[in-house]
């Protein structure tokens, strides 16, 4: 959008990011035509694009005399050249002959930038999944400690149940239900924290946005359902293995 006809005038190119940064004066966002004040100079913007791109999305493009004036640089100075060769492959080579022939330059390949990129990703993904899974033991300790202290004071009921014929696996089944309906509830109401938070959250975010799918959802509230069930299961057995008189006697004591 900035071509040869911008050569030497106040002209820019700006994301549809600025534009909205930096509104007009009724308070809409920047259109082409219209001017925006860079330094102590106004350019007029004549093309506006976006990318998707947080780096991208964040530059201004004008003629290079021009950025040269504003900043006020020599007329030769240049900050980087960005070189495309012909075949992907000779890249290592290209950059390895540049830096040969010209030492005061470094000749950085996006594959480096790629690397970086990698690593820091990685290591985000490792935070994570400590994150993730110190909240799932978290949330499983409290679940068992809950129905363990629920199977605790209901001694009483289950052995009632157990003098009128229940026997140990309904027991079992019945305590293993709870805790399981317990965390598909908990499952529900976190998921829908999260997702008003993300609806939330994404209303300020400029450039990119979290994503909430309905897979991950359902696989927070099977993972919750898993982790209750298992956590249940301990109890469930104390309060199974435990004959009518153990558990009447041990709840008048």
């Amino acid at each position: 959008m900035v071509n040869e006809s911008d050569i030497g005038k106040p002209h820019v190119a700006i994301s549809t990011k600025i534009a909205k940064d930096y509104p007009g004066p009724d308070g809409s966002p920047k259109k082409v035509g219209q001017t925006i004040r860079l330094g102590a100079k106004e350019f007029t913007i004549v093309g506006l694009f976006s990318t998707g791109s947080l780096v991208i999305d964040g530059t201004i493009v004008m003629d290079i005399g021009e950025a040269r004036k504003l900043l006020g640089l020599p007329p030769d100075a240049v900050s980087a050249y960005v070189v495309e060769p012909s075949i992907d492959a000779e890249t290592d080579a290209v950059a390895e002959r540049i830096e040969k022939a010209v030492p005061e330059v470094k000749a950085q390949r996006i594959s480096q930038f790629n690397v970086i990129l990698g690593s820091i990703m990685g290591r985000l993904d490792q935070f994570l999944l400590l994150a993730v899974g110190l909240a799932m033991l978290v949330g499983g300790v409290g679940i068992a400690n809950t129905m363990l202290m629920s199977t605790s004071e209901r001694f009483v009921e289950f052995g009632v149940m157990r003098t009128n014929g229940w026997t140990r696996r309904n027991v079992l089944a019945l305590v293993t239900t709870e805790s399981a309906l317990l965390g598909v509830i908990s499952g529900l109401i976190g998921s829908g924290l999260a997702t008003a938070m993300v609806l939330t959250v994404n209303r300020f975010l400029d450039g990119f946005s979290l994503d909430l799918s309905p897979a991950l959802i359902a696989a927070s509230v099977a993972g919750a359902l898993a982790i209750a069930t298992l956590s249940g299961l301990y109890p469930a057995w104390k309060a199974s293995r435990m004959t009518p008189m153990d558990a009447i006697r041990h709840s008048v004591t």
